[in-house]
């Protein structure tokens, strides 16, 4: 619960959010992943929420040391805005 000093954007703000997550190894190296997630800015507003589905698909070159991953997010955001669609890969090193 956010309590604000100036009561802006009021005196009390409650948010909710929560995330699913799954993934699966194929051929050992290879990790196929898929999350759906929500956040809710305003539990007493209605029709503010944010949904976001995910596709990813991970490469290991060294287990979780060393990987490449590319996922693909589909985002629907509130009120008539479309949706967005983004591309993302990286390169994760552990030291």
């Amino acid at each position: 619960m956010y309590r604000s000093d100036d009561r802006i954007p009021s005196a009390r703000l409650s948010t909710d959010g929560w995330y699913l997550q799954a993934s699966y190894v194929l051929l050992q190296r290879w990790q196929a992943v898929a999350r759906h997630d929500r956040f809710d800015p305003n539990v007493d507003a209605r029709g503010d929420d944010t949904r976001t589905w995910t596709a990813g698909l991970n490469y290991l070159v060294r287990g979780h040391d060393l990987k490449l991953q590319v996922n693909y997010l589909r985002t629907m955001l509130p009120g008539s805005a479309p949706a967005q669609d983004k591309l993302i890969a990286r390169l994760q090193a552990v030291f």
